[in-house]
């Protein structure tokens, strides 16, 4: 259990880089994070359980952004969106930013009412998750902010497609000069699709990828984790050691 927590804060650690300096005891912020998460929702998850571990690796994601990056306006703002051969909208930034509303938006995550159907085109899914809700400041995305910066989960059974005419490279070119950072969650065990998602990769740390073989894996080794993490647990003491740079 104890390696366990130890991936899991990995993974944190890697979109929260440089975020906490503590002085004194006291904790200042060089940034704010805006996050999208992207679900696929495509006919390939194939059941309604499995929809649900999506959803709910989401949510436990969300679970442990506290302390002294809590879900807030001015500290971390995520937006949630579910993709198939468009992406539909769920979550915007600007909804759960009170105080203590992060309980909420877990619930809120997991109760989506999303059914997987259809074909995907993971390219166009986050081509538009960087233009339509990183960009969005009517949604409360903090765009041209620079003490913000921006971080998109993907959580993906799927292959790297593309319908929009953009290569994976001038994917992950885009979100480099918008100075984003992309988390690929890949639940799976085709050959074909990790290698694709390959073609994401640069030199930059902020681009990460998870694998998980299964949807059972994935719930085992990742939503059973923080679901047995004692009430008022907060990852963030672990974070310094693990931190990456962007």
């Amino acid at each position: 259990m104890a390696g366990r927590r130890l991936v899991f804060a990995f993974l944190i650690g890697v979109i929260y880089c440089q975020t906490i300096l503590i002085h004194g005891g006291e904790i200042d912020f060089e940034t704010a994070r805006d996050v999208v998460f992207l679900l696929d929702k495509s006919g390939s998850i194939g059941s309604t359980e499995n929809m649900q571990v999506v959803k709910d690796m989401a949510a436990a994601i969300v679970h442990v952004i506290c302390g002294a990056i809590e879900v807030s306006s001015d500290r971390t703002r995520v937006a949630v969106a579910s993709f198939d051969n468009a992406i539909h909208r769920h979550i915007e930034m600007n909804q759960y930013v009170r105080p203590g509303q992060k309980a909420k938006l877990e619930t809120a995550i997991k109760q989506l009412r999303v059914s997987p159907g259809g074909s995907s085109s993971l390219n166009v899914a986050l081509e538009n998750a960087r233009r339509l809700i990183l960009h969005d400041t009517t949604k409360g995305a903090r765009y041209g902010d620079p003490r913000v910066k921006r971080t998109t989960f993907v959580i993906t059974d799927g292959c790297a497609t593309s319908r929009s005419g953009l290569t994976p490279k001038q994917v992950r070119d885009n979100y480099v000069a918008d100075g984003s950072c992309i988390v690929f969650i890949y639940i799976g065990n085709h050959s074909i699709c990790k290698a694709r998602l390959q073609a994401f990769d640069t030199e930059c740390t902020c681009f990460q990828q998870f694998l998980y073989s299964s949807f059972d894996d994935a719930k085992k080794n990742l939503v059973d984790v923080v679901n047995s993490v004692p009430s008022g647990y907060c990852a963030a003491p672990t974070w310094n050691s693990l931190l990456l740079t962007c």
